[in-house]
């Protein structure tokens, strides 16, 4: 598999222009964001399976997610008036798609059980197996450190 890198192009996030500001000020931004995002992400959840869903009717809920996701992907198309010629073949977005829902459903049926602080822990763990089909099927190498970080 050939690598081939990405065309240089504006960097935006959640639809605002970010390439004026320095370097270090976008990735504190951006992953500052992404912390954010994720603890709102978790406390919402949280709530919603144990108060709303009494920890039932986790399947329903990667619908929901599922939906959401897909409406703001499509409102990104709109917004950024991307072209809706596709640069990978159909198969694969209904391969990902699906493999992505079935995680998403498990770990939803999980919480079930457990709270979220423990399917966090779970889903931490997934870096592992990943490296480890990326070097036997992929044959790429990793870096000591990458192990251990």
């Amino acid at each position: 598999m050939k690598y081939h890198p990405m065309k240089s192009s504006p960097n935006r996030l959640l639809g605002f222009e970010i390439s004026h500001l320095s370097g270090v000020q976008q990735i504190v931004l951006t992953f500052g964001g992404s912390i954010g995002f994720n603890l709102i992400y978790g406390c919402l959840q949280e709530y919603m399976v144990v108060h709303i869903f009494e920890r039932k009717f986790g399947i329903f809920m990667s619908l929901l997610q599922t939906c959401s996701f897909a409406l703001c992907a499509y409102l990104q198309r709109l917004h950024l008036k991307e072209s809706n010629t596709r640069k990978i073949p159909i198969r694969w977005y209904f391969l990902l798609s699906f493999a992505q829902s079935s995680a998403m459903a498990l770990g939803n049926v999980g919480m079930m059980h457990l709270n979220y602080a423990a399917k966090v822990l779970f889903k931490s763990t997934k870096a592992l197996p990943m490296m480890l089909w990326g070097t036997v099927f992929l044959k790429l190498r990793y870096q000591r450190r990458d192990y251990l970080s």
